[in-house]
């Protein structure tokens, strides 16, 4: 998906999430830059179907003074 694809999805209420589980999730924050593991299984419904999935995201964020933390790359694979 593009970016404006994936926030087209989440505007329109086409994907909702019933349930996160957590299994981990890791935090590394160096000055103004981080990057977030989490790995854990999901549930919900997308475009009406529902579906569960156990993913591994990667995001890697940058801090301004102006609007804090912000996503600047994303990445989720199937485990």
């Amino acid at each position: 998906y593009s970016k404006a694809q994936e926030l087209e999805i989440q505007r329109s209420g086409q994907q909702a999430l019933t349930r996160v589980d957590q299994d981990e999730l890791a935090v590394l924050v160096d000055g103004r830059l981080g990057v977030t593991w989490f790995l854990g299984s999901l549930a919900g419904v997308f475009k009406g179907e529902p579906f569960t999935a156990r993913v591994r995201y990667t995001r890697t964020w940058i801090h301004t003074d102006d609007g804090g933390w912000r996503l600047v790359a994303a990445h989720v694979s199937g485990q």
